[in-house]
């Protein structure tokens, strides 16, 4: 958290988790898997999230 405007970033943070849950949730009731990555993140090792997740055996 930075150290500077700690209350605005506070507020910015819990908004943007509170949109993520929302628009996650209408998008699963709409038969949509959801899944988030980020820019620091392997390449090799979201392609490879990606892949479990498509390929999985339908249930």
């Amino acid at each position: 958290m930075p150290r500077s405007n700690t209350a605005w970033w506070e507020a910015k943070l819990s908004a943007n988790r509170a949109r993520d849950a929302s628009v996650t949730s209408q998008l699963e009731e709409l038969g949509w898997t959801v899944m988030r990555f980020w820019e620091h993140e392997s390449p090799d090792a979201v392609a490879e999230r990606i892949y479990a997740v498509v390929c999985a055996p339908a249930m």
